[in-house]
């Protein structure tokens, strides 16, 4: 039957289609067509296109703008230009956005020395993103000809920034005297001098030795290994170097020559600096707003001395810096040996000459002084030489006495000399000290060898007639980044009192060494907030602390920032006479509402928790606590059950920003601490296993608090429901000892009948007693709990608390105890109520 059927359907079929065949083959068209066309309508692009990239960078702005990521025209600017600093870019990026502004303000005040450069590196169309792949933004680099570019790795603010692409231009210093090299060696752990032949065009080997400098610039560029250059040949020698494209790296272990055996190329000098390298005495930290383990490190070697201090990177030599670097080399000094003692004078004098050169007047500048050179006269028959010594930078009513050396002498040779002292010149400019010889012949000896003159070098004209305008710009450029120009504490406060001698070499004497590390107050505000110490907002004020992470306890100078407060500091806590700081907020308000959990912080703990003759219930909680929020409601209403108790008090401290003292640490949040009244000693703690539950809780805060505070909640929450329940329970426990009152007198007649029968038995004399002392206390029981009956009929809806009292007190002031007590009214009404 069914092959007959589907026959049918098929004629039938044949003929609706012989009927309706423009219909047919309409539908079939439009279904086919609509085949065709599902490919390309998968494949269509259900995205509207990328908009196209707007300029980054203002267009007046210093920094030009590539925002297309086309990377031709910085290889072209590259071959016009020695140096490039080029900031690859994310439009979308907000670390890019905020670096923006201080990457204009460096590039505005480097305009003339330095092309600011800016890429969009996101921009997918463009040569940038596909040649970097970057992981972050923004990426900081610079270009020196045709090298590879050096990467900035600190806080990209403008003062880091400029003193990076100075660094980065000015990588070699060069020395002309021993008195030189003692200085240059006195401000760092670790130098590199080289001696090259500096008579030809290129030296062999200097542009290698060019490029390690730079190199260690960008691996370290806040405590970098300074390289230099000598240029006459007895330095070279006193330092151990008879032959040229040789250097030798300086530091407190000695002196390393660099193998002749070794590769002479960057890669091979920048490896061995870095394994002959001596610690840094004084670490310089700055924390990236990313993730790393700067910090961390130095925290795991042991206890770290935290120098949070004002820091002006716009200067040369900074303050704070060279005052720990002599404070560590005393405290190191355990053999008191000479040269740490030169060390520590040689830092003492730059350190106060920094100070007198940052006093500046209002004119930002002093008027031009024409005395720009200290000569001495060397005479010898006729023939006078004026060796003229001239520096560029400003010293205030300061004299320079100077005395040429053999090697200042030209080599024809001179006899006697006299070296009178120049009024007002400029000492110590780091790029280049610059001497002239100026010879003439005469028949007289000249006795004013300081008399103004004009020198014919157009370098040194050049130079002096833009130090003032250079100086004032770069003192604009620090009050506009809100730097202070002037660092307000003086020498004389630092030295006021000398440091105490048992301080020198005093990590010797202990097995605990101090480290020291010193940070940017101002980019590193959000450590000293962690540490929980309040900050003055004063900016050149600077904080001291030291971190014992070991022990986990940390303690703040209170005293001012001195020589003698920072070594009686590191001792006092070496011997472990420094009291450990508590980190503590700042809270305000107070409670209001008629149910109110206090706020607690380390600083009132003490007196909170320990009043004498309160209970109080602690609830040590962290804002980042899920838990914790969950549980705030119940621990409210745990506070609101006991709001008639006037001897109890709810509070709570934030454990995450505040310390407890040690006998009240915890490990966990949420946690609760009870302090009884007049037993602070037996705090108790919540126990873990127990479920945080309103029942639970409120059998936890009963088992240990008094008698008083059961009756205050008692009367709080027993109601009309509460009274007849425990009436009935009254009632019961009445007739409960009757029976058992019935049961006593019953026994103890058969004892006596017993006793009369045999009368020998000690042991039934002693069980009458006992059981005469059970009958009275059953009979105690059972008048208190008729008086106690009494009172619950006469009360139908509200008990009243000194009745209640009056009633539960017997003559002799006994309450009464085991099941007809008041905790049982309590325990019976918080089932009901609950």
């Amino acid at each position: 039957m069914r092959p007959i059927r589907g026959l049918k359907a098929v004629k039938c079929f044949g003929r609706w289609m012989a009927r309706y065949s423009r219909i047919c083959v309409c539908t079939m068209g439009l279904i086919l067509s609509l085949l065709a066309l599902l490919p390309s309508l998968r494949q269509a692009t259900l995205t509207s296109p990328a908009k196209l990239p707007r300029r980054f960078f203002p267009a007046g702005s210093a920094v030009i703008d590539f925002p297309y990521g086309n990377m031709n025209p910085i290889v072209d600017l590259l071959q016009k230009e020695e140096i490039l600093f080029v900031m690859y870019y994310a439009p979308w990026c907000a670390q890019s956005v905020s670096v923006r502004e201080e990457y204009q303000k460096a590039a505005k005040y480097l305009i003339d020395k330095v092309k600011f450069v800016g890429v969009n590196c996101w921009w997918p169309e463009g040569s940038c993103r596909n040649t970097y792949k970057f992981l972050k933004y923004p990426e900081l680099y610079v270009y020196h000809t045709n090298l590879d570019g050096f990467k900035f790795n600190g806080i990209p603010t403008a003062d880091e920034l400029v003193r990076f692409v100075e660094d980065i231009l000015y990588p070699i210093t060069l020395l002309h005297s021993v008195e030189g090299i003692n200085n240059f060696s006195a401000l760092h752990d670790n130098v590199v001098i080289g001696n090259f032949d500096m008579s030809t065009p290129t030296p062999p080997g200097y542009k290698t030795y060019y490029i390690s400098a730079m190199k260690m610039i960008e691996w370290n560029h806040l405590q970098p290994v300074k390289f230099s250059i000598v240029n006459k040949p007895l330095l070279s020698q006193l330092l151990g170097m008879n032959d040229t494209k040789q250097f030798v790296i300086l530091n407190l272990n000695g002196s390393f020559i660099y193998p002749t055996k070794n590769n002479f190329t960057s890669d091979s000098i920048v490896k061995w600096i870095n394994e002959h390298r001596y610690e840094n005495l004084v670490k310089w930290i700055s924390v990236p707003g990313h993730k790393s383990l700067q910090l961390s490190t130095q925290l795991n070697r042991g206890p770290v001395l935290m120098v949070f201090a004002p820091v002006n990177r716009l200067h040369t030599v900074d303050f704070y810096y060279l005052i720990l670097r002599e404070l560590v080399l005393q405290y190191r000094n355990c053999h008191n040996r000479t040269f740490i003692i030169l060390l520590e004078g040689l830092l003492r004098r730059k350190r106060e000459h920094a100070m007198k050169s940052l006093v500046l007047p209002k004119d930002c500048l002093p008027p031009y002084v024409n005395n720009l050179s200290c000569c001495v006269s060397l005479h010898r028959q006729k023939h006078i030489c004026e060796l003229c010594k001239r520096t560029f930078d400003y010293q205030v009513k300061d004299s320079c006495q100077f005395s040429p050396s053999e090697e200042d002498i030209p080599k024809r040779g001179f006899g006697n000399y006299r070296a009178p002292s120049c009024l007002d010149s400029y000492q110590h400019y780091n790029v280049n000290e610059y001497r002239t010889l100026i010879c003439k012949q005469c028949d007289t000896l000249s006795s004013h060898s300081c008399t103004i003159r004009r020198s014919s070098d157009p370098y040194v004209n050049k130079l002096v007639n833009n130090f003032s305008r250079s100086k004032c710009k770069r003192l604009s450029f620090q009050k506009s980044l809100y730097l202070d120009s002037e660092q307000k504490i003086h020498s004389s406060d630092i030295d006021r009192d000398s440091v105490t001698h048992e301080f020198t070499g005093f990590k010797c004497h202990s097995n605990k060494t101090v480290n020291v590390v010193l940070l940017d107050k101002n980019k590193h505000q959000a450590f000293l907030d962690r540490l929980g110490t309040y900050v003055p907002n004063e900016s050149n004020i600077s904080v001291s602390v030291i971190i014992d992470k070991q022990n986990e306890v940390q303690h703040f100078l209170r005293q001012p920032f001195t020589k003698l407060n920072i070594a009686n500091f590191v001792i006092n806590f070496t011997r472990g006479d420094l009291p450990r700081h508590l980190r503590s907020e700042v809270t305000s308000g107070s409670c209001v509402s008629e149910v109110c959990v206090s706020e607690a912080t380390s600083t009132t703990f003490n007196s909170d928790v320990m009043e004498e003759d309160k209970d109080v219930m602690m609830l040590v909680y962290s804002p980042w606590c899920g838990f914790c929020a969950s549980f705030a409601h119940i621990y409210l209403s745990l506070a609101r059950y006991f709001k008639a108790a006037k001897n109890i008090i709810f509070s709570r401290i934030n454990g995450d920003n505040n310390d407890l003292p040690w006998q009240y640490t915890i490990d966990r949040y949420p946690t609760l601490l009870f302090f009884p009244a007049h037993r602070k000693a037996e705090s108790v703690k919540y126990p873990e296993t127990l479920p945080l539950t309103l029942p639970n809780l409120i059998k936890f805060v009963l088992h240990h608090t008094t008698h008083d505070l059961r009756m205050d909640t008692a009367v709080d929450v027993c109601t009309k429901s509460c009274i007849e329940k425990n009436l009935r329970r009254v009632s019961e426990a009445i007739v409960l000892n009757i029976k058992r009152r019935q049961l006593l007198q019953n026994h103890i007649e058969k004892l006596k009948l017993q006793y009369k029968t045999r009368q020998t038995s000690v042991r039934f004399k002693s069980g009458v007693k006992v059981l005469s002392k059970r009958l009275k206390k059953i009979d105690k029981q059972y008048k208190n709990a008729f008086i106690l009956l009494k009172f619950l009929k006469s009360s139908q809806k509200i008990l009243d608390k000194d009745k209640l009292k009056n009633v539960l007190e017997s003559k002799n002031n006994i309450i009464i105890e085991k099941d007809l007590s008041l905790s049982s009214v309590v325990r019976y009404e918080v089932h009901d109520e609950l």
